[in-house]
């Protein structure tokens, strides 16, 4: 018993020093290693609020009509705890994944002594040290989950093998259920390490006669359940099936290389390559080890493959998710050996470490590339935007929000479900943007009218950010004095410029640089005006001659493209808790100038509601019911109220 009790102390003690180095080395790589920023729990693209609007749905709606549906139960899982819960899940799991390697490692190479500590801290620090680390291992929740549950299946599979003499049927059937289990999730979670785990099933099963036919078999399953899940995908509408699609497939042979080239490319450096090979090297008589650490190599490297299919949807931050198993021959060097001999391997491998971070090719002069610099910027800005997450849910309901001085899509507004989860369905917001932005994914609760459109007056309130994507204020639009310029309000970077170009009466340059933010805003009027009041202050012709040209010819494309049709009922999904059945919504249209519009209930010739020479707003009375829709006719040059003059239309919904 006392022998029993000290090797559980020695177990506990193992993986408390573990979890403290796995906790220590996140740290101080993120901390210290990255240029300028540290912020784990940002929120620094749209998915991190795609995977929280997961909440919304039940678990029977994500599991049999989303692809890759185990991933989107992990995000319910995370997000219904809240969206702080949601981005600290996200790296417990990646954390958690690095424990499993080792004790995947430790399972199938022998690693049972406590020398093997070391170089997991070596490998601690490299593979957190990676550039491409900062973002995908919080960013590709569904790579992510798909190691999780892989680790554990072959955990469990394991497990089950070795238990063929210690444990009863029971508990076996239990640990084949779930090897095949944890497995199936991994599957339908990402295809990312699909040939990765045949790769390391295939080096269990040449590493020793004794149980290849069992490995051969869960080889056999794991083929199966990848090609359930990739039919899955398609059945449903998986966009790399779809070959019009941003993540078209291709075979091809040049474009399998050039793709696999490019995720190599960002994946490896010189000093890099010599951390496995140096592990590798200390097990080269012992034939077991060395085919399976040959194997986590190969694993590590066959991550790309799936990827290498999606020529046209390169990412950098996915080079990292090979690192896990391509590093794992690096504990080999913690074998149980003659204590000279490991501390001479531990020191060359610490040099080795030191010169992939900071040496020549390694990574510190990677982290200094625009990406990265964008990836930091972008980090920064995603931790301001989740702290205005309180303030913006105070809003008073019902309002209508203008929000400006965003300058990018990274933004919550672009998740229709996050904000019904997030705010409700009682706020609806627009959000003005820069002209260049053309990536504007519109919701009920949520569009991005053009600035030159917006009229203050269609808004109840407007919160107000900086370029760094901090709330500034929120404030009613009646509080707005009548002196204060309507550009000012929906761009307020313009508002320090003006103010400083009417304190330097006869300095043209703050009205130039007023009439280039302008420009970017697609406030054509106000630049060109601005011009005008530069060129009378002494701005000389050759400075506002090209902008007055970039003027024009932007009017004159507006002109020939004019702006998308639509028709939003704001909320389309009426509470009505009254018992009457009926509630009121507002309806906002947008027509291309110059078309004649109306709208009618329930038919394109139905009870004529309102009607416009452009685009309108309307406010329907109690009088609108369950499923009750809205037709917006064009009826210029007197167009019959027919099906094909239909320009849009809504339903609106209402429940009790």
């Amino acid at each position: 018993m006392r022998h029993l009790n000290r090797m559980y102390r020695q177990v506990a003690m193992f993986w408390a020093a573990a979890v403290g180095i796995v906790l220590a080395g996140y740290w101080l790589c993120l901390k210290f290693l990255f240029p300028g920023y540290f912020a784990p729990l940002s929120a620094f693209h749209v998915d991190f609020y795609d995977y929280a609007a997961s909440a919304v749905h039940p678990y029977s709606i994500l599991l049999t009509r989303y692809s890759r549906p185990a991933s989107f139960a992990v995000a319910k899982f995370l997000a219904d705890a809240g969206f702080p819960t949601l981005l600290a899940g996200e790296i417990v799991i990646a954390l958690l994944s690095v424990l499993l390697t080792l004790a995947f490692a430790q399972r199938t190479l022998g690693l049972y002594s406590n020398r093997v500590l070391a170089p997991f801290a070596i490998y601690v620090v490299v593979l957190f040290g990676h550039p491409e680390f900062y973002a995908v291992h919080r960013h590709d929740l569904a790579a992510e989950s798909a190691y999780l549950f892989l680790l554990l299946g072959l955990l469990a599979w394991l497990a089950f093998v070795d238990a063929r003499r210690t444990l009863g049927p029971a508990r076996r059937v239990i640990l084949a259920i779930g090897a095949v289990s944890c497995t199936a999730m991994s599957a339908f979670s990402k295809e990312t390490y699909f040939v990765a785990a045949l790769c390391l099933l295939a080096g269990l099963a040449f590493s020793g006669r004794q149980n290849r036919r069992s490995h051969a078999a869960f080889f056999v399953l794991l083929v199966i359940l990848v090609c359930c899940s990739y039919a899955w995908n398609r059945h449903i509408g998986w966009p790399p099936a779809n070959v019009s699609s941003d993540y078209k497939m291709s075979l091809a042979l040049s474009d399998l290389a050039r793709t696999y080239y490019f995720y190599l490319r960002h994946f490896l450096n010189p000093a890099f390559i010599l951390l496995p090979l140096i592990g590798i090297a200390t097990v080269a008589r012992d034939r077991s080890r060395f085919v399976l650490g040959c194997a986590f190599v190969l694993a590590g490297l066959a991550v790309f493959i799936p990827h290498a299919i999606l020529p046209n949807h390169l990412d950098s931050e996915y080079a990292w998710l090979a690192a896990p198993l391509f590093l794992a021959p690096v504990l080999l060097i913690g074998r149980p050996a003659r204590p000279m001999r490991l501390s001479f391997l531990n020191l060359v491998t610490a040099v080795v470490a030191v010169l992939v971070i900071a040496g020549p090719g390694g990574y510190w002069w990677t982290y200094q590339t625009p990406a990265e610099r964008w990836f930091v910027e972008q980090d920064r800005k995603g931790a301001a935007m989740v702290q205005s997450l309180n303030r913006l849910r105070a809003i008073p309901r019902p309002s209508r929000v203008l929000v400006v001085g965003l300058e990018d899509t990274s933004i919550p507004w672009e998740a229709g479900d996050f904000l019904h989860d997030e705010f409700g369905d009682r706020i609806l917001w627009s959000v003005v943007l820069p002209e260049s932005i053309e990536y504007r994914r519109s919701s009920p609760l949520a569009d991005f009218p053009h600035a030159a459109d917006l009229k203050l007056e269609n808004f109840d309130r407007i919160a107000t950010f900086n370029s760094s994507d901090r709330l500034l204020n929120i404030q009613p639009v009646a509080a707005i004095p009548a002196s204060e310029v309507r550009s000012e309000v929906i761009v307020p970077a313009l508002k320090p410029l003006l103010e400083q170009a009417r304190a330097r009466p006869h300095d043209p340059k703050s009205l130039l640089a007023s009439a280039q933010i302008a420009i970017n805003w697609g406030l054509w009027a106000d630049a060109e005006n601005f011009l005008g009041e530069a060129k009378r202050d002494g701005a000389p012709d050759a400075t506002t001659a090209p902008l007055l040209t970039q003027i024009r010819a932007a009017v004159a494309k507006a002109a020939a493209n004019p702006h998308e049709v639509t028709l939003v009922a704001r909320p389309d999904h009426v509470i009505q808790p009254d018992g009457s059945g009926l509630g009121e919504v507002e309806l906002f249209w947008t027509v291309p100038d110059g078309v004649a519009s109306e709208v009618h209930v329930n038919a394109p010739d139905g009870a004529l509601f309102a009607r416009s020479s452009g685009s309108g707003q309307a406010r329907t009375g109690k009088w609108v019911s369950n499923g009750m829709q809205f037709f917006l006719q064009d009826v210029s040059g007197g167009k019959p109220l027919t099906k094909e003059h239909t320009l849009s239309r809504v339903q609106v919904r209402l429940s009790r």
